[in-house]
C-alpha cells in the first residue's frame, strides 16, 4: 500500500474509529491517542492490509481491541457520560429539557448494558453498520449479533417505559 492509498483508504476512517473509541473508553483525549496508535499500527502493517476483505472492519477491530486493552491495563471501569445533544429549533425550554433528559437516560441505560450488547448497539444504531460488517468487526455469528441487538433494544425500551411511568406517578 502506497502512502497515497493509505491516505485515500485509511485516513477517512479515523472519524469512525474515533467515535467508536470514544464510546468504549469514554474519554475523548484517550480516544484520540488510541486512534492515533491504531493509525500508526496500520501504517506499520500497510503491506498486509490489502489481504483483508474489509479494511474498515480490520481498522475498527484494531481500534476495539486496543481500547479494551487500554481499559484492562488502566483498571478503568466504564462510566456513564451522557452526550450533550441540542435540538435544532426547540419549541420550548421544557421540550429542550425533556429531550436532554431522555438522551441522558438512554445513554445511561446503554452504559449499563453488557459490553457485547453495548458494542453491537453502537455499531448498528449509531454507526449504521450492517450485520455482516458487525460480524466481521466483532468476530461474532450473525445470530448472536441479532439476538444481542434485540435484547439490548428491548431492555432499553422497558427501562424507558418504567422511568416514564415513574415520572408520571411522581407528578
Amino acid at each position: 500500500m502506497t502512502p497515497q492509498q493509505f491516505k485515500e483508504n485509511i485516513l477517512p476512517l479515523k472519524d469512525k474509529m474515533y467515535r467508536f473509541a470514544c464510546r468504549i473508553v469514554e474519554d475523548t483525549e484517550e480516544a484520540q491517542d488510541l486512534v492515533q496508535e491504531v493509525l500508526v499500527r496500520l501504517w506499520d502493517r500497510k503491506g498486509d492490509i490489502v489481504q483483508y476483505k474489509s479494511i474498515e472492519a480490520y481498522a475498527l477491530t484494531m481500534t476495539r481491541n486496543l481500547c479494551i486493552d487500554w481499559l484492562r491495563t488502566s483498571g478503568r471501569l466504564l462510566k456513564e457520560d451522557p452526550a450533550e445533544m441540542d435540538l435544532v429549533d426547540p419549541v420550548t425550554p421544557y421540550d429542550l429539557t425533556e429531550f436532554r433528559d431522555t438522551v441522558s437516560r438512554i445513554n445511561n441505560l446503554i452504559g449499563h448494558l453488557p459490553e457485547q450488547q453495548r458494542e453491537i448497539l453502537h455499531l448498528r444504531d449509531i454507526e449504521g453498520y450492517d450485520f455482516d460488517e458487525i460480524a466481521s468487526i466483532l468476530g461474532l455469528n450473525l445470530n448472536v449479533i441479532r439476538v444481542n441487538l434485540s435484547r439490548a433494544r428491548k431492555k432499553i425500551k422497558e427501562q424507558l417505559v418504567k422511568a416514564h411511568q415513574y415520572d408520571l406517578q411522581r407528578n
